[in-house]
């Protein structure tokens, strides 16, 4: 559990100190030891005013992507809800680079749609319990889970399963932004989110030299 300096130094000095409470309340959960295998409490994950700019970890109802075909062993062209995995400032029209960036994006499941397809290749009821209670608990590094919207809506997000999409394609969804997007993080989700991505592509070295 980090200490007091520590966190001045991980949050950023704009936020306001009721704001970082909420922060650190929010990660201690999964980071204090003390906190291992309790329930979390997933409140006010969600903004209830977004941005007129897509923002890191907004999901957007469809994205163009590839999925693999099992069959034919080769990708085929779909689309996708998706959560926005690269930093807000890559994406924004007002950031002009030398040279540009792309956009990059996690694919996005409804939590019961998931659970269905666990279902048709033969996972009991115990299992799928067991798989949601680790969700919650956020012990799965390729998935992230997200709580309940306020349709009571579970998703996941697939790490693993990142995507690239042009930046100049995510400029003109701005126009329909409202209409494009249909969640935003809150800052202390968007905190458990960069924590996840670290945990996934950052962790550090297992005891079996690779």
């Amino acid at each position: 559990m980090p200490q007091e300096q520590e966190w001045n130094v991980i949050l950023p000095p704009y936020l306001l100190d009721a704001d970082k409470g909420r922060i650190k309340r929010g990660l201690a959960q999964f980071i204090d030891p003390q906190e291992r295998g309790k329930e979390k409490i997933y409140e006010s994950f969600y903004l209830k005013d977004s941005q007129k700019y897509f923002m890191q970890g907004d999901l957007l109802n469809s994205i163009r992507t590839v999925e693999w075909d099992s069959e034919k062993e080769d990708y085929y062209s779909a689309y996708t809800t998706a959560m926005l995995v690269s930093n807000s400032c890559d994406v924004s029209v007002d950031n002009l680079r030398l040279l540009g960036k792309e956009a990059l994006f996690a694919p996005v499941f409804e939590l019961n749609e998931f659970f269905k397809e666990l279902k048709s290749v033969g996972k009991s009821e115990a299992q799928i319990k067991t798989i949601h209670s680790k969700l919650k608990q956020q012990e799965y590094t390729n998935l992230f889970y997200l709580p309940g919207d306020h349709n009571g809506v579970e998703y996941i997000v697939f790490l693993d399963k990142i995507c690239w999409y042009p930046a100049t394609e995510i400029h003109k969804k701005l126009e329909n932004i409202e209409k494009e997007r249909f969640l935003s993080l809150s800052d202390w989700a968007f905190y458990l989110l960069v924590t996840k991505v670290a945990l996934h592509f950052c962790r550090v070295p297992e005891k079996m030299e690779r």
